[in-house]
């Protein structure tokens, strides 16, 4: 018979903020999420697609989870083997050739697991309106992660966002471009947006 043995595996936080990875392929971008505001499913805020809340780890956490879950299982497997060992061998015994055999459990050392990683920085914190989900993100972005909302916030973050870009660039023609291309995905994702609920046909927004 299987028997499943389950672990616990706390997953840091900095300043109460847990670090995300969306899932798509296509996207794969970080951002930040309040830890009492997590959900069972979240949005991307930056592509806007759904995920289980399991489905959001970054691939960081993903190996320090591993790295502890290793650990327990193998502290775990000490204490059985401890079991079974003193069960056959906990008293005394001896045979007709006057050899005797007993067992006493040592301790387990079990080894601390830090994360070895550290979240990353991210420029802007939000409040959503509607759901009130607090989140962090990083560069232009069009959606609330806890309720997919898109409101005045996210368009004036994304303003604020971009200008801060250019205020603090120490080469203005290079901040000028990359604030043009946001200004474009700004206006893309804004665009697919109202598109999507007038038709299920999928356009092209930077070419008009």
């Amino acid at each position: 018979m299987t028997k499943t043995i389950t672990f616990t595996v706390s997953v840091p936080t900095k300043e109460g903020f847990l670090g995300r990875a969306c899932h798509s392929s296509d996207c794969g971008q970080y951002f930040k999420i309040y830890i009492d505001h997590r959900e069972e499913h979240m949005y991307c805020p930056y592509c806007g697609k759904q995920f289980s809340e399991t489905e959001l780890y970054t691939s960081d956490q993903k190996k320090y989870i591993l790295e502890a879950a290793k650990e327990e299982a193998t502290v775990y497997a000490q204490k059985e083997l401890q079991k079974i060992l003193k069960e056959t061998f906990g008293r005394s015994t001896s045979s007709n050739s006057g050899f005797s055999v007993s067992y006493k459990p040592g301790k387990i050392n079990k080894r601390k697991v830090a994360p070895k990683y550290s979240e990353r920085k991210v420029d802007s914190e939000l409040l959503c309106p509607s759901c009130t989900t607090r989140f962090q993100v990083y560069g232009v972005f069009g959606f609330c992660p806890g309720c997919r909302e898109e409101n005045l916030l996210i368009y004036d973050a994304n303003w604020s966002i971009i200008k801060r870009e250019v205020d603090d660039s120490k080469n203005p023609e290079r901040a000028l471009r990359h604030a043009y291309g946001d200004f474009v995905s700004a206006f893309e994702i804004f665009c697919d947006s109202k598109a999507s609920k007038l038709t299920t046909e999928k356009g092209n927004f930077q070419i008009l």
